[in-house]
């Protein structure tokens, strides 16, 4: 009876080693294919914020562009409407609208003595 007892209680210990060593495996394949989905997200994040910046670069460089090309146009039909055809009057046009443009400057005409400037 007594050697039945240690046969039974043999048979426990084995069974009892081989469910720790099966959890072990699983453990260690579980660890696995969580670094796995880990380094998969961090590579899905990493693409998806690469390609967030390159729509934003791309969108600002279509934006500025956008803004540039009708600026051209509306000037060219504003020059156009006014008569003004000569380089030179048209700098100065260009000129006169970028400093009425700047919030720390008073623009004013001295008709008398033929100059404008600052106040």
């Amino acid at each position: 009876m007594e050697r039945m007892m240690e046969n039974l209680l043999l048979v426990e210990k084995n069974l009892r080693e081989k469910h720790v060593q099966t959890a072990t495996v699983i453990r260690t394949q579980s660890a696995g294919m969580v670094a796995e989905i880990k380094n998969q997200a961090k590579e899905i994040r990493e693409t998806a914020t690469s390609q967030s910046q390159k729509i934003k670069v791309v969108s600002e460089a279509d934006y500025t562009n956008t803004i540039e090309t009708a600026r051209g146009s509306g000037l060219k039909q504003l020059y156009t409407s006014l008569g003004i055809n000569s380089t030179e009057h048209k700098n100065s046009f260009d000129y006169l609208k970028t400093l009425r443009g700047l919030a720390n400057v008073h623009l004013t005409v001295d008709f008398q003595q033929r100059i404008a400037g600052n106040v």
